[in-house]
């Protein structure tokens, strides 16, 4: 507020209550004149100052703004990303159906390798890659690598040939022995925590041959 401002709205006008007491209607009415003037006043040096913007017309603050520009800005990612989801068919990567991995054409030789392995009749991609704990965790973890495999694969920052990462193999790992813990327990027992050696060590061609 500028001193032009600040002028007009300290003006030292009497208060109503001495106003009741002491003057007639004609002084109350000349008061409430008198203030409505200043209000104005004040209203049209902030428009000339820049604290009001018109637009078509219309006087708009700067939070009024803020607040339409956010909106605005906000709605138009989310309908980019409902749309980029509605167009890759995403709602398909919340089942469990192995041919929704090959809809990413990058990963079509990984699911005719996993139609030759040995899992094929048994397993399905979740079985292997994703968590067996909770479905919390289960959607987490798919979330985190989904994210991270759309992002490479569109931005084209993936090496040739693709490598599990330190969470996927994790996971790997926890399923390998959710499903044959009975087999493997004893390997286990013989070694302390954190050298354990992972059964795809030995077995990488068990899922995709």
């Amino acid at each position: 507020m500028g001193p032009r401002v600040r002028a007009i709205a300290t003006e030292r006008l009497p208060k109503w209550p001495s106003v009741w007491r002491s003057s007639t209607a004609s002084d109350i009415l000349e008061l409430t004149s008198v203030r409505t003037s200043a209000r104005r006043r004040v209203a049209n040096l902030q428009v000339e100052g820049g604290v009001i913007v018109r637009i078509f017309g219309r006087k708009f603050s700067p939070g009024q703004i803020l607040t339409a520009a956010a909106v605005f800005v906000g709605g138009s990612l989310l309908g980019v990303g409902l749309f980029t989801f509605g167009f890759a068919n995403g709602w398909a990567y919340l089942g469990s159906d192995p041919a929704t991995c090959a809809q990413c054409h990058i990963m079509e030789d990984w699911h005719e390798s996993w139609q030759r392995g040995s899992h094929a009749n048994v397993a399905t991609c979740n079985d292997c890659h994703m968590p067996h704990t909770n479905v919390a965790e289960k959607y987490v973890v798919k979330g985190i690598l989904g994210f991270n495999h759309a992002y490479k694969f569109t931005t084209g920052r993936h090496p040739e040939n693709l490598e599990a990462s330190d969470l996927s193999k994790r996971v790997i790992q926890d399923a390998c022995i959710y499903c044959h813990g009975d087999m493997v327990s004893e390997i286990h027992i013989t070694r302390t925590s954190g050298e354990e050696v992972s059964c795809a060590r030995c077995h990488a061609d068990v899922g995709h041959l």
